[in-house]
């Protein structure tokens, strides 16, 4: 009827201006990631001290500092526009009458969603193989399995230069508590999980076993 109609315009409104926000929170992590990760950047994850704990002589510690907390908060944003996205459209579908074709801006949107829930595709190969994970742990409650080969891990992935399990080390040390995008490998097929690092009642925080490849 004329009310339902009228709600589902306004749904529309809505996803449409909060699309755009999303869109806009993406091109500001990017710029600061770009800043970041620029030759002689500070990085994501590396540590601003040297090793006797002075301040990095050799990059601003202070707006890497602010790059970092604006990132995570960006991420978190997100996060939020996203399932705020996701739960219009999912309105929008439920409240359609049977057999009337979608409008074709909720059709755009709905193709951008599919979009976002596609893996990327991988820029390197594996680093790690997952060998074993143990129950009730974060690492399970991410999904991991034995077997997994970790694409990227967070900001960490192969062809980056030394050591990629010392920088995977610092990365869930430093991200306790903070969801990590894992990129993986299963079974031939690319996915992609989140995971928390977190304590829990076995050691360490994350609750498996990596081999380095």
């Amino acid at each position: 009827d004329e009310r339902t109609d009228m709600a589902q315009d306004e749904t529309k409104e809505r996803a449409k201006a909060t699309v755009l926000r999303r869109d806009e929170v993406e091109r500001d992590m990017k710029e600061i990631l770009g800043r970041l990760n620029a030759p002689g950047g500070a990085g994501t994850q590396q540590p601003l001290v040297d090793e006797e704990g002075y301040p990095r002589a050799d990059v601003d510690v202070i707006a890497a500092r602010n790059d970092r907390h604006k990132l995570a908060r960006l991420k978190s944003d997100y996060d939020a526009l996203t399932d705020r996205i996701q739960a219009m459209l999912f309105e929008l579908h439920a409240s359609e009458k049977a057999g009337k074709e979608k409008e074709e801006p909720i059709r755009t949107m709905q193709r951008k969603s599919e979009a976002d829930s596609t893996p990327p595709q991988p820029t390197s190969g594996p680093f790690a193989v997952v060998e074993e994970v143990q129950a009730d742990s974060p690492a399970a409650e991410a999904g991991l399995q034995a077997g997994d080969r970790i694409l990227e891990f967070g900001d960490v992935r192969k062809g980056m230069g030394g050591d990629e399990s010392s920088r995977l080390a610092a990365a869930v040390q430093a991200a306790e508590n903070q969801t990590l995008r894992i990129l993986l490998l299963r079974t031939g097929q690319v996915q992609v999980t989140h995971v928390v690092p977190k304590k829990w009642a076995g050691p360490g925080t994350l609750g498996c076993r990596l081999k380095p490849l």
